[in-house]
Parts: structure tokens; C-alpha cells; sequence
């Protein structure tokens, strides 16, 4: 029996290390491109010019047009929580398409998840003292789709006073009440890998695994 080369026993060596590396780097091409979630859009509203809203309709709404293609994990509503008729209300947000006919998803939250709710705060300017904070509406569970470019609506249900600027400021769209106002929000997007990315990915390191057998073995 010819003796192994060192070649072989190199290969034999190390070929559980080169298993777990191609696993551990597909892994983490994977975690980055599915479960990290981006700030995608936001406005926060100046505070001189910060204004409130409520009793307007069934409906609030700011649409806005997604910079990412991806899904959508959840969007932060700017809402100051000392409204009396949001004391008994569940806060409800949805997600619609640009006709603003079509639900894409919807997420909810009690009156007391939205009080107990902890986030960045900002002072209204009006009255003196009030405060709003980004509340967190999940929407991942949804699995919505966003196409960068194309515009959506962020809904927030009557009762809630949602935090906005009469100034605007925020390009890529506009409130259910003026053209030039906003409302503070911000939206979190999951990327989608390019197609084959990681299965290119997975075939190369098979392909370098398959060299280094090839290596490997013994010549007669």
C-alpha cells in the first residue's frame, strides 16, 4: 500500500475547516443580506415647526417612496400619546399601495403598548411640554414587498395625534393634509440579494474544495 501523500494528509487535515468556513461565510452572506434590517425613509420634524394632528377622518396618511427594494420590517410613527380619545383606542397603522385603495399589511398595538411605548421623543413646540415619540409598528410578519421608487401610504387610525411639520421637508411625498406638510415616520427595509448571489457563493467554494481534492490526489 503506497503511503499517503502529504498532499492527501493536508487535505484530510484541514477539510473539516474549509466544510465550516464555506458554511460560516455562506451564513453570514445570508444574515446580512435577510435579517438586517435598514433605515430606509424618515423625517423628523423641526421642532419650530411642529404641529399636531387629530380628528381629521378615518385616516391619517403620509406616503412616501421607498429608496430600497426589499421587505418591509416596520415603520416608526412620530404620535404624541397625551390624546384623550387615544387613551381607549388601539393604534392601528397599515401599509397601502399608490392607489391607496389596496392594504398591504397592518399592525396594531393596545393603548397600553402605545403608553408604555419607549423611543426617541421630540418636543411639539405646541402646546409648551408635549411630547411625541417614535412608536415602533412591526410589519414583518406581513412580508411586504417594496419596490424603490414606487409610492406607498403609511395610515395611522383616527383618535392618535401624528406629529408633522406644516413646513414639509421630507421629498418623497406628502400628508393627508397639505401638500407642503409631513408627518414625522421612518421605515425599515430587509434587502434582497441580487438572484444567484449566494448560490454563486456556495458553488465557488465547492469549486475551490474540489480543486484542493484534486490536488490531493496521488499520482500513480
Amino acid at each position: 500500500m503506497k503511503k499517503m501523500s502529504s498532499a492527501i494528509r493536508l487535505f484530510t487535515k484541514f477539510k473539516s475547516r474549509i466544510v465550516v468556513t464555506a458554511i460560516s461565510v455562506t451564513s453570514l452572506f445570508s444574515g446580512h443580506a435577510y435579517g438586517t434590517p435598514i433605515l430606509d425613509q424618515s423625517f423628523s420634524p423641526s421642532r419650530n415647526y411642529q404641529i399636531s394632528f387629530g380628528g381629521m377622518g378615518a385616516v391619517l396618511w403620509q406616503s412616501f417612496t421607498p429608496g430600497i427594494t426589499g421587505t418591509l420590517d416596520g415603520a416608526d410613527v412620530l404620535l404624541l400619546k397625551s390624546a384623550p380619545s387615544a387613551q381607549s383606542h388601539n393604534l392601528i397603522a397599515s401599509i397601502r399601495d399608490s392607489t391607496f385603495n389596496n392594504v398591504l399589511g397592518i399592525a396594531q398595538l393596545t393603548p397600553q403598548q402605545v403608553y408604555g411605548a419607549t423611543g426617541d421623543t421630540v418636543d411639539s413646540g405646541s402646546p409648551p411640554g408635549w411630547l411625541g415619540t417614535f412608536i415602533h409598528m412591526d410589519f414583518a410578519p406581513d412580508h411586504i414587498q417594496m419596490v424603490a421608487g414606487q409610492s406607498y401610504y403609511l395610515t395611522v387610525n383616527d383618535g392618535f395625534n401624528w406629529m408633522g411639520s406644516w413646513s414639509g421637508g421630507y421629498a418623497g411625498g406628502r400628508s393627508l393634509s397639505d401638500a407642503n406638510a409631513d408627518f414625522g415616520f421612518r421605515t425599515y427595509v430587509t434587502t434582497v440579494p441580487e438572484p444567484g448571489t449566494e448560490s454563486l457563493l456556495g458553488i465557488g467554494l465547492l469549486g475551490l474544495m474540489g480543486l484542493a481534492r484534486r490536488h490531493a490526489t496521488p499520482r500513480e
